[in-house]
This record gives structure tokens, C-alpha cells and sequence, in this order.
């Protein structure tokens, strides 16, 4: 019995979708075979890629521990601070060579900025935290890292570094960083020990404009009516 119109058609889709297959069972089988490996390849990158930021997630919390415990030590106790401070440092090295595309890395990268900068060693300081910056640029992390270099040349008596770092933060993070009325209000302080009085203003009018309800704000119009009496500005 003769199937209808619309029987036959879908008859000979069927039929043609078949010989299709047929044709290219090679080419489907490679294809399927390589999804496979691919997909098994991915499984295991996902859970080398767990076990590793676990490990190194575990080291990295030891050793922050270790650090805690070096900055309460006192000067009286140097060999034991020191004994400390050498093993922070080996450790936090090997963290940063062998994991150095984890979070481990980065806080292994944060603690080496602070050894040297509770040393004193500003510009040491400085330079690993913009570094860490630059390499970790994605992370929540980042821009509070440059605030730390910007303390830190600061403290070595690099003013000019230290607006650079800061204008950095503004330029490159802005209303998504929220220090920044504490960037804006920095940018303005230190302009004006640079008797930069005019950029100083231009930084707490941007503070008081922008973050109307920060604490900083109160403090950039204080610095303004001051500079005004002073006919500075």
C-alpha cells in the first residue's frame, strides 16, 4: 500500500540521513573519540588543578601563621625572630616557584612585600608589591597591594612614586575599588607636602564630589578650608 506524499518525503530524509551516517561513520567515530579524551583530559585538569590550590591553600595558611608569629616577636628574642623570619621566607620562596598561578602564590607573594617592609626595607617593599599587582592584576587583591606600595615609598621618601602608584589605583580600578575616598584623600595629602596646592585641592573636590557620604569626605573639606586660610589656594 503506497504511503502518502508526506510519508514518502519523510521516508527519504530517513533514507538519506542513513546513507549520510554510513558515509562518515569514520569521520563520527574520530570526532566522538576525540570529545572523549578531551573531556576526560579536563576532568583530570580540574582535579590536579583542586588538589594543587588545596595544597598549596594548606602551606600558604602555615606559614601566615609563622608570620603572625614573627611580628610578635620582640628584638630581645633576634635569634628566634630570625630563625623564623629565614624559615617564612624558604617557604614562601618555594610557595611562589612551585605555585605561583594560585592564590597561594599571591599571598606567598603579600607576605615577602611585608617581611621587608616591617624590616624597613621600603623600597624593597614597594617594588613586590607592585609587582604582585602586575601579575595578579584580576585580583581583589591587587589594588590593595598597590596601596601598599604607595605607603611603602611613601615611607622611603619617594612622594612622587608613591602619586604615581596612587593615580595608578584611580586610573586603572576607580568606583569598583571601594578605598578609594582613602586613595583620593592620600593623593591630596601628599600633593600637599609637595606644596602641590592646586593638585592637592583638584584630589579633595574629586573626594568630596564623587563619595559626598565617606568618612574622607569630611576630612578633604577640613584640609580645603584650612588651605583656604592659609591663601594657599
Amino acid at each position: 500500500m503506497a504511503g502518502t506524499p508526506e510519508q514518502t518525503e519523510k521516508q527519504k530524509f530517513i533514507d538519506k540521513l542513513a546513507n549520510f551516517i554510513n558515509r562518515n561513520r569514520k569521520s563520527f567515530l574520530i570526532g566522538a573519540l576525540v570529545l572523549v579524551v578531551f573531556l576526560a583530559g579536563l576532568i583530570v585538569y580540574v582535579e590536579v588543578r583542586k588538589s594543587k590550590i588545596e595544597a598549596s591553600t594548606a602551606r600558604i595558611e602555615a606559614v601566615e601563621r609563622e608570620f603572625s608569629e614573627w611580628l610578635g616577636l620582640s628584638e630581645e628574642d633576634s635569634a628566634k625572630k630570625s630563625s623564623v623570619e629565614e624559615n617564612i621566607t624558604r617557604e614562601a620562596e618555594s610557595i611562589l616557584a612551585r605555585y605561583g598561578n594560585t592564590p597561594a602564590g599571591e599571598r606567598a607573594l603579600n607576605l615577602l612585600a611585608g617581611i621587608s617592609f616591617e624590616k624597613k626595607d621600603f623600597d624593597k617593599a614597594a617594588s613586590l608589591w607592585t609587582n604582585l599587582a602586575g601579575k595578579y592584576s584580576k585580583s581583589y587583591f591587587a589594588p590593595m597591594a598597590l596601596m601598599n606600595a604607595a605607603a611603602a615609598f611613601e615611607e622611603a621618601g619617594k612622594p612622587d612614586s608613591s602619586i604615581e602608584v596612587l593615580t595608578r589605583i584611580a586610573d586603572s580600578y576607580g568606583n569598583n575599588f571601594p578605598e578609594m575616598p582613602r586613595v583620593l584623600f592620600s593623593l591630596g595629602r601628599i600633593s600637599e607636602m609637595k606644596e602641590s596646592f592646586d593638585a592637592a585641592k583638584n584630589h579633595y573636590d574629586r573626594l568630596i564630589d564623587e563619595y559626598p557620604g565617606s568618612s574622607w569626605t569630611k576630612l578633604a573639606r577640613n584640609r580645603i578650608i584650612f588651605l583656604e586660610a592659609g591663601k594657599k589656594i
